[in-house]
């Protein structure tokens, strides 16, 4: 004769067995799947936001005159980003890392392209397109040019309507902006810092 406890665990059993045989467990496990990847994280204001940086997409715009991406990367496709003049290539094969990643980008860049990182949620949600911008607000004291120095950071503009709040650019690789941006906020260099 079961318990009142036991009843409830038999009740529990039964609805995670049959979950787990459902279409939608089958549909969630495919759309974390699909957003496989590097783990990666970045900040909206204190809340950290993961998200896989994709190993096998990028974006790029081309200069006046660019061949195909094929031809840039032999083996990659593109896909026209509706509303921009992007392009969301993908490439034949995963990268290892995002090292190896870099060294794909930085083909592109050599022919001219602006290239820039896909994010995507765990869930496997839409595509994220990380610039080398990022926004940062410093504390009254900072020291704002030895630290955007140190970061490898230049200004593109700083905020009016909030102070010692700047728009800035990472100049370095395809995830210069989140580092920079992560180092900011991790090191307690800026109030608040995100991509």
């Amino acid at each position: 004769m079961f318990t009142k406890w036991g009843r409830c665990f038999s009740v529990v059993v039964l609805i995670v067995a049959c979950a787990a045989g459902s279409p939608y467990a089958f549909a969630a496990k495919a759309a974390k799947a699909a957003a496989t990847g590097e783990p990666v994280h970045y900040y909206n204001g204190a809340s950290r936001v993961d998200v896989v940086l994709s190993l096998d997409e990028l974006t790029v715009e081309a200069p006046a005159g660019a061949g195909a991406v094929g031809a840039v990367v032999p083996g990659a496709s593109a896909k026209a980003i509706e509303g921009t003049t992007a392009q969301a290539v993908t490439l034949q094969s995963k990268s290892a890392d995002r090292a190896a990643l870099q060294q794909v980008a930085d083909s592109f860049k050599a022919k001219g392209y602006t290239v820039k990182a896909v994010l995507r949620t765990t869930a496997g949600g839409a595509a994220q397109y990380l610039t080398n911008r990022l926004s940062a607000k410093f504390p009254a004291s900072a020291k704002v040019d030895a630290v955007l120095a140190a970061n490898n950071l230049s200004i593109i503009e700083q905020v009016t309507y909030s102070e010692n709040t700047y728009i800035l650019q990472a100049n370095g690789g395809l995830l210069a902006s989140l580092d920079a941006a992560n180092s900011l906020y991790e090191s307690g260099k800026a109030a608040w810092a995100t991509p």
